[in-house]
């Protein structure tokens, strides 16, 4: 992981407010589990312990005393989500509200569901 300096541009810090105020309004101010699990991508609970062993996720996770798994705070996920979002080679800041993805494209005009 980089430790290079990042800028937060206004649209950034909107959209990891607005993913952190919909997380915790559903899951409440951290989460864990299998919903934890589901949010980050992985079809296993061994996929996640796996990624946390071998310290890949970049996500600050904790465990709590007298509970089994790893846990997240909400804003901190959003935060995040939204990191990993402007680090995709695919993500345009000045088009990314303005722009479908080139596979949304194709799939729209395949007639297929994205």
């Amino acid at each position: 992981m980089s430790n290079e300096p990042t800028t937060e541009s206004a649209a950034d810090t909107q959209s990891r407010d607005e993913i952190a105020s919909s997380l915790l309004g559903k899951y409440g101010p951290m989460l864990g589990g299998v919903e934890l699990q589901k949010l980050l991508g992985f079809r296993t609970p061994q996929g996640l312990r796996s990624a946390v062993d071998r310290g890949t996720l970049g996500l600050p996770l904790f465990q709590l005393p007298g509970r089994v798994g790893w846990f997240v705070m909400t804003q901190d996920l959003g935060a995040w989500i939204t990191a990993a979002r402007r680090k995709s080679p695919h993500f345009d800041a000045d088009r990314s509200d303005k722009q479908e993805s080139p596979q949304k494209n194709a799939n729209r005009k395949k007639g297929g569901r994205c």
